[in-house]
């Protein structure tokens, strides 16, 4: 089989966020798994597709696909909730240029909403969550015509006019560390500044606003595997990227301290930076801070998200603003603290304008008391647990939302704000930038 696996670039307002860093680890790592297994894969980066102004429908965007699609039996779309717009979008083009070409999706945002996603859109399959076995078993199947197709666990797919659903496998450890390299081969040269790793699949934590569909199951890799892993992809491809920063895309890190000292020691021969993201409470770990220190450790993420004890318990933090003073405490004793970056988020569905003023304040009092840097947005609805309970806060939207709006458009925020008005927004607005006229910057990148 011919495999084309593509994925649209985010929005052009979300660009500037710095959501086009890394390369869709996804696209490349699913690619060549399915070429171990005998299929030709080729693979269109995001960047590419950029460059045809993917945003607005143009006789150039239809010419490149047109030529992308030649030969291909399958397209394989992955994709998020940021760019399922466009990507909505990618597959209308594809149907109108070819209406034989097999389409399977995959990503957080169909395997949320993959009902919906089959039922308005001409494609003809979903895997959802994790692919790595599903998305082999099913282009297989299609490479021999077979339509035994009931037991691929997380498939979506119609029959006899019924839209039909497998449950997802999730993965073992195991059967993770199989895994082959990406195949960054394929990945334009000298356009991301990252390399993505993944060395731990899953959270230990459910934080009602969060898409990850792992939630309280994490699965930390073997450190030997790791560090071994590392070295295999860095010295065979650190030359495609800008810079020999890696990011640990992990969700928790970490989550076990004791395994995150040992890959930092593992690594630190290596000729790479780091950046990772950590969860404020395992930083109170002083073997971790010790690790830490290195120079290579470029950027350590922290999501702390509410700048009050009630909304931290409410969205299941697991966390309170004493822990995080505790560890920005201790970031500042081992001269961390330039490293730390912390986010925040305010307008929680149930929140009120003096809740978010607690955010607000809060973040500026680290900046001002620690030094440290941290980034403020207004909350963007995901799917997730709070988009499970919209109705219960007043948020009369459905799936369709997320084909006409983006995340960052003005109609689509209010609708999914109910109550939060104009006048609302601009004052907790300009409260950040009074903040930001006395140099306590919320909003660094």
């Amino acid at each position: 089989m011919n495999v084309l696996f593509m994925s649209m670039p985010v929005p052009e307002d979300m660009e500037r966020d710095g959501m086009h860093i890394m390369p869709p680890m996804a696209l490349y790592l699913l690619g060549a798994i399915i070429q171990n297994h005998g299929h030709n894969v080729k693979i269109v980066d995001p960047s590419i597709i950029r460059k045809y102004k993917p945003y607005r429908d143009n006789d150039k965007l239809r010419s490149f696909i047109q030529h992308s699609l030649i030969g291909i039996d399958v397209v394989c779309i992955s994709g998020n909730t940021i760019n399922w717009k466009t990507n909505k979008y990618l597959i209308e083009l594809i149907r109108s240029l070819n209406r034989t070409v097999k389409i399977i999706m995959g990503g957080l945002h169909v395997s949320y909403f993959y009902k919906y996603t089959m039922q308005t859109n001409e494609i003809d399959y979903i895997v959802r969550d994790e692919g790595e076995i599903s998305l082999v078993a099913l282009i297989d199947a299609l490479a021999v015509n077979s339509s035994d197709i009931r037991d691929i666990p997380g498939l979506v797919y119609r029959h006899n006019g019924e839209i039909l659903t497998n449950e997802p496998v999730v993965l073992t450890k195991e059967q993770l560390q199989e895994s082959p390299l990406p195949m960054y081969e394929q990945m334009p040269k000298d356009t991301y500044p990252m390399m993505p790793i993944m060395t731990s699949r899953g959270c230990r934590y459910g934080c009602r606003f969060c898409s990850v569909p792992r939630k309280y199951n994490w699965i930390g890799l073997d450190e030997e595997y790791v560090i071994n892993y590392i070295k295999r992809i860095t010295d065979k491809f650190s030359a495609k990227f800008l810079t020999n920063c890696i990011y640990f895309t992990d969700d928790c890190f970490t989550a076990d301290s004791n395994r995150a000292c040992k890959i930092l020691d593992g690594i630190a021969p290596f000729d790479v930076n780091v950046s990772i993201e950590a969860r404020a409470r395992d930083l109170k770990s002083l073997e971790l801070l010790k690790r830490l220190q290195s120079n290579k450790v470029q950027r350590i993420a922290i999501g702390v998200e509410c700048g009050y004890n009630e909304g931290l318990k409410r969205i299941n933090k697991g966390l309170t603003v004493e822990d995080v003073i505790e560890v920005l405490s201790l970031l500042k004793e081992h001269d961390l603290i330039e490293k730390a970056w912390c986010s925040f988020i305010y307008g929680f569905p149930w929140e009120t304008v003096d809740d978010c003023v607690k955010t607000i304040d809060f973040a500026a009092y680290i900046v001002k008391n620690f030094g440290v840097k941290v980034n403020i947005n207004m909350l963007s609805l995901f799917p997730s647990q709070i988009w499970n309970e919209r109705k219960e806060y007043g948020i009369e939207v459905d799936e369709s939302h997320f084909d006409t709006e983006t995340l960052t458009s003005e109609s689509g925020f209010f609708t999914t704000h109910p109550n939060f008005s104009y006048s609302d927004v601009n004052f907790l607005l300009k409260r950040i930038y009074d903040y930001e006229a006395k140099n306590i910057v919320l909003r660094s990148k």
